[in-house]
């Protein structure tokens, strides 16, 4: 998977676009809800879960998108299975 931090625009190896992460809140992971299930927790300030995509595939992430175009997504910049591609798409 690519990702561009400037238009913070999450890619496919072949161009297609996951999501544009977009949170107006910019909280820590660290400061998120916990959840029953391991990778996920919750924002207190809209309810919504957070995935966090350090262990996805990149099919995987593709399909639960798909199935729920509204998850969140918590992407670091020095996680295995993410290159960072800067450009002005």
């Amino acid at each position: 998977m690519k990702f561009n931090p400037v238009t913070k625009h999450l890619f496919t190896d072949d161009n297609q676009l996951i999501k544009q992460l977009n949170c107006p809140f910019n909280l820590n992971w660290e400061d998120l809800e916990l959840t029953k299930s391991q990778g996920r927790k919750r924002c207190q300030l809209c309810n919504k879960e957070i995935i966090d995509t350090e262990s996805m595939t990149e099919s995987y992430l593709v399909q639960k998108m798909k199935q729920n175009p509204d998850l969140c997504l918590k992407v670091d910049l020095d996680q295995a299975n993410i290159r960072v591609e800067i450009n002005n798409a």
